[in-house]
């Protein structure tokens, strides 16, 4: 089972080739073509997954797909194993205006736009250090910081993220389970009501 997703925008296929060569020894990685023209939907095959790709589409995403023709994510955006986010290096400063740098740290993946949600949803913050200051684009984070305070900034970022992959696989786990039940209740109904039948018939 996949646990990352490559969707390359439909109008490329030398790079969906080229991809698909790239990772075709990695079973954890998935080369996908993007289904949707414009703002439609999915056409009628489609699997469940596939719709619900399409459906969670951010607008980041669909800019992606414009500017770089392709974007990486974790399959649980489609419903599959999540690969937790983590921070691959210190925080490189890309621009400088006065005192405040801005800077870079580059991520293992883009995290699904439930995940960000959850990252910027915490009471640890601070008036200098908060997660709503945090962008991402691709696969890094960025953050406007005095050099003085780049270590806090880095010792709140790491928590947040912590925080975000705990809170977001418990939410996938509770999803999982919840399909599993209803999978579960939808199996043999006649089944079912003789055993409630037989159940309470003394009553």
């Amino acid at each position: 089972m996949a646990k990352e997703l490559i969707i390359v925008t439909r109008d490329n296929p030398d790079l969906l080739e080229s991809l698909r060569q790239e990772f075709s020894g990695q079973p954890d990685v998935q080369v996908l073509v993007d289904r949707r023209t414009g703002d439609r939907r999915p056409p009628n095959g489609a699997t469940a997954p596939e719709r619900r790709r399409a459906e969670q589409r951010t607008l980041q995403e669909a800019e992606l797909l414009q500017t770089m023709a392709f974007f990486r994510v974790a399959a649980a955006a489609a419903g599959d194993a999540f690969i937790e986010v983590k921070r691959m290096g210190p925080p490189t400063p890309q621009q400088v205006s006065g005192r405040v740098f801005t800077w870079t740290a580059a991520l293992n993946q883009y995290p699904p736009k439930p995940w960000r949600e959850l990252f910027g949803d915490t009471k640890d913050r601070s008036i200098d250090h908060s997660p709503d200051k945090v962008r991402f684009y691709q696969t890094v984070l960025i953050f406007d910081s005095d050099e003085d305070k780049v270590p806090n900034w880095v010792h709140f970022i790491d928590g947040w993220i912590r925080s975000a992959n705990e809170r977001y696989m418990k939410r996938l786990d509770t999803e999982r389970r919840l399909r599993e039940e209803e999978e579960a209740l939808s199996r043999d109904p006649k089944g079912r009501l003789k055993a409630a039948a037989d159940r309470f018939k003394n009553l």
